[in-house]
């Protein structure tokens, strides 16, 4: 019975194994709005995916090529329109320091995305979604198709909350601002 219980526990208790982003066959589905703050205000919406699409190589590291399809519209003219497989940036990790690396379309330099070698009490790195002030609070494990994945769980000086999970992002999107 004790090697019974050991095991399953075993089984679900995955918080020690590090879920590294995927490197293929993986996307994020997103929208996110604005306003343009003219009369009468005009709200944007773009609604898109993210997807992994073959490797490349800067400088001496290799990538993993983000490309973003989708729509966007606005409440005044013009009107929306349709883009496909737009380049979005590049993505590595170093699964060793837990870290995962982006290189934004607005520049060639590597920034850091997520850093998910924290405890609690930790407070974020300044990163590339990230201005920083952010605290971890709490870290526990969500369930991510079959796995569980460790989930930070992150406030701000405004006690605002929301969580970044390895492998998988933040609740914002892959690489939306925190």
């Amino acid at each position: 019975l004790f090697i019974f219980i050991s095991v399953s526990f075993r089984l679900f208790a995955q918080t020690n194994v590090y879920h590294p982003f995927p490197d293929s066959n993986a996307h994020w589905s997103e929208t996110s709005w604005w306003v343009y703050w003219s009369y009468p205000p005009c709200t944007v919406t773009d609604a898109y995916t993210l997807f992994l699409s073959g490797d490349t190589i800067i400088g001496a590291n290799t990538y993993h090529r983000i490309l973003k399809s989708g729509y966007i519209s606005a409440s005044c003219p013009p009107p929306g329109n349709y883009y496909f497989n737009q380049y979005a940036g590049a993505i590595r990790q170093d699964t060793a320091q837990k870290k995962t690396y982006y290189i934004p379309i607005s520049t060639s330099s590597e920034q850091l995305l997520y850093d998910f070698n924290l405890n609690v009490g930790d407070t974020l790195s300044l990163t590339y979604n990230s201005g920083g002030m952010n605290y971890v609070s709490s870290i526990d494990s969500v369930l991510v198709g079959a796995k569980y994945h460790k989930r930070f769980l992150l406030n701000n000086l405004n006690d605002t909350a929301y969580a970044i999970i390895e492998g998988v992002g933040s609740t914002f999107g892959l690489y939306n601002p925190i």
